[in-house]
């Protein structure tokens, strides 16, 4: 020091300091510590939100390590359609993604879609994960429940038949969904995966027609009963019986099975939910010019955001807070024009959205030659036996899937009227686990624990809060490309393509791996005292021999998947 000035011009100018040159095991410090941090992996947000039940943290960690393989077979121990639900499920594990603060929210649903598109191509063995066993399970409708729970039973080595009415199994992801959102080589292909665990299919078979319920409960030790929302329900309005009021899932379902249907020019489709989508966007392409009508407004709409967004850009009009109220008809019954009332939104309705009131005298009319109705479907359960307890919106259920009946199940829309194939496919899994545990004599897990694959998790939610951004950079979401207009609507074509391998890596990347430890070594290398090693396995461990309990380790972990608990 010279003049209280400190003249250090390079490292031969530092003081000397202290400084231990042998182990530190000699001097055990765990005596100064009154809080002990410890490892928990918690709950992401994703993970919560899924209603497959598919633990999408990890397998975006998968991808984003290039373990194609492992990352798709970690999908199909719960979602054996994840080429499907890449396309078509609303994607509520985006709706809270903590990456959403910094650049947007991790784009799940392409990254199982790639998964699925690529890893199929592997030639997938089936997966079982139980030996034989001689109770057999009889499964009606071959949709997305029923196809779920059959996979996750033959798994569990059940002999499984499943009975459905079409000529084609699928359900509603074949003769709802149109090509343009889900080609039917990927339905077939996970259909097949599925079929490859030894289940039995029996198509062109309706139970109450070829077979009686009861006659199926002979057969098998436990009945699941999946056949979703088979009946339309009727407009309400004067003028609903003419010829040319017809229900979108008919429509859909000509338009898919390649059946002859004649389709007028003008046509006003009712509706806001995603067949009301697909039916505006199937007759366009058909060459009609359709208009859609709905009583609430754009916020209320039930159709997924993404096909709404779709639907405008491809010039398809919607009148919304508009109630058909008469379909005016020629004398030969041809329909001529709707006659719509304007609503206004009141007061909440019990599933808490605004009541549509009319507004008098804002009557007007809309030319058309056709009307098509999209307002809701229900179930058909005519064929149920007296005993089994069902009302008019479907059997009733306890949360694994279970009815009032020991050995009868039901799951997907026939129970919950959830109305997504994510929702189906969870119910059926759940329906599953609880027959095999029905069929054991053995205790069932947590409901919870089976809806959002929650073992080994504890059941803290990650908010953003808790995310440490100095470790993340700001990286935009990236989007897969989408045929151009007007060339998407000229035909049936898949409108977006999917991500290609290096956009998939860079997207999965992305994600902050919120509340579970991808083994990125910051409590390692931050840890004052060495008390944090590896163990076998790839986790870590900590010593408390030595944690003085600083909390650094905690502090510094990206995602909070170190948690801390002061010692009494």
């Amino acid at each position: 020091m010279s003049n209280g000035k400190i003249n250090i011009k390079s490292y031969r100018d530092l003081p000397i300091a202290p400084a231990s040159l042998g182990k530190m095991s000699v001097n055990k410090t765990a005596s100064w510590r009154n809080a002990e941090p410890y490892y928990e992996d918690k709950a992401a947000p994703c993970n919560l939100s899924c209603p497959a039940g598919t633990n999408v943290v990890d397998f975006i960690h998968l991808l984003g390590e290039s373990k194609y393989e492992e990352g798709l077979r970690l999908i199909l121990n719960t979602n054996p359609f994840p080429g499907v639900c890449g396309r078509v499920c609303p994607h509520p594990c985006e709706a809270e993604c903590n990456r959403g603060n910094m650049g947007g929210k991790v784009n799940v649903h392409m990254l199982e879609r790639y998964l699925a598109d690529s890893g199929f191509d592997l030639d997938l063995k089936p997966d079982f994960i139980a030996g034989e066993k001689s109770q057999s399970v009889g499964v009606i409708g071959a949709g997305p429940a029923g196809l779920s729970c059959a996979y996750q039973l033959a798994r569990r080595g059940y002999p499984v038949t499943i009975y459905d009415a079409l000529q084609e199994p699928g359900g509603m992801m074949r003769l709802g969904i149109p090509d343009y959102r889900l080609p039917k080589a990927v339905l077939q292909r996970e259909i097949e995966f599925i079929l490859a665990h030894g289940i039995k299919l029996k198509l062109n078979t309706a139970v109450g027609r070829d077979i009686s319920f009861e006659e199926l409960r002979k057969r098998h030790d436990a009945v699941f009963i999946g056949t979703g929302f088979n009946l339309s329900r009727s407009l309400g309005a004067e003028g609903q019986e003419l010829e040319d009021v017809i229900p979108g899932i008919e429509v859909l379902r000509k338009i898919s099975f390649h059946d002859n249907i004649e389709l007028a020019d003008r046509i006003v489709v009712v509706g806001g939910g995603n067949t009301a989508m697909d039916v505006a966007r199937s007759v366009l392409r058909m060459g009609s010019k359709p208009r859609v009508v709905y009583r609430r407004s754009r916020e209320e709409m039930p159709a997924i955001a993404e096909e709404v967004d779709d639907l405008l850009a491809e010039g398809i009009p919607i009148d919304f807070l508009t109630l058909p109220v008469k379909v005016h008809g020629s004398a030969k019954g041809k329909v001529l024009k709707v006659e719509c009332v304007r609503m206004a939104l009141g007061e909440p309705d019990s599933y808490g959205r605004r009541r549509p009131v009319p507004i008098e005298g804002s009557n007007f009319d809309i030319d058309a030659d056709m009307v098509i109705t999209a307002i809701g479907e229900q179930p058909d359960l005519r064929f149920l036996s007296s005993d089994v307890k069902a009302e008019s919106w479907g059997v009733i259920v306890d949360g694994y899937g279970r009815t009032n009946v020991p050995g009868i199940y039901a799951g997907g829309d026939t129970a919950t009227g959830e109305g997504t194939v994510t929702h189906a496919v969870g119910r059926g899994r759940q329906a599953a686990i609880a027959i095999d545990a029905y069929l054991q004599k053995s205790e069932l897990p947590p409901c919870d624990e089976i809806e959002r694959s929650l073992k080994d998790h504890s059941r803290h939610k990650v908010e953003w809060k808790e995310i440490n951004p100095a470790y993340f950079n700001l990286e935009e979401r990236i989007e897969p490309r989408g045929i151009d207009l007007p060339e998407r609507v000229r035909g049936f074509e898949e409108v977006y393509t999917g991500l290609s391998e290096e956009a998939a890596l860079q997207e999965a990347q992305r994600c902050f791996s919120c509340g579970t430890c991808p083994e990125c070594d910051n409590c390692l290398v931050f840890c004052p005292d060495a008390a944090i090693s590896r163990k076998e396995g790839g986790r870590y461990q900590i010593n408390y021999d030595y944690c003085k309990g600083c909390g650094l380790c905690v502090a510094e972990c990206p995602r909070n998947a170190i948690s801390i608990k002061v010692l009494k």
